[in-house]
């Protein structure tokens, strides 16, 4: 750790700049990392009110111990990322588990279906199958013909 010979920013003008600084600067890199993530995207989830407090903050706390303002704004940065970075796993987590749910619900659903007599292919529940031949809408019916 370096003495920081530049003051504690006095001026909000002054820490507001750095803030937008690091935000910038670091969904740039990000964006540069993994093109993938929008630029416009990253900027946005890293200017909003709780992104911008926490990098304040630890920009602000860097530089009152004694961290160059560049110092000070790599630890920001990598806070950004370190916390941008678990949000987006736990996303995806939540996601996948999502999706699981649902394939299980699925297939609990065409297992009931295929057990009840039903046609699990097409969703053709017992009670659907057609009345001429017994067969569900897979096929066509054309030449079926209702019983009287």
């Amino acid at each position: 750790m370096t003495t920081s010979t530049t003051a504690f920013p006095a001026d909000p003008d002054q820490l507001g700049d750095a803030v937008g600084r690091i935000a910038g600067w670091t969904a740039k890199w990000l964006n540069e990392l993994n093109p993938n993530l929008s630029r416009e995207m990253l900027t946005e989830h890293f200017t909003r009110d709780r992104s911008v407090d926490a990098i304040a903050a630890v920009y602000t706390r860097g530089l009152a111990g004694g961290l160059t303002p560049a110092e000070a704004a790599a630890e920001a940065g990598k806070m950004l990322i370190e916390t941008w970075a678990k949000a987006a796993l736990e996303a995806r987590d939540e996601s996948a588990a999502r999706e699981a749910e649902i394939d299980r619900l699925l297939a609990e659903d065409e297992a009931e279906t295929e057990a009840t007599g039903g046609c699990p292919a097409c969703d053709t529940q017992a009670i659907e199958m057609c009345v001429g031949c017994g067969s569900c809408r897979c096929d066509r019916h054309d030449d079926c013909e209702r019983p009287a």
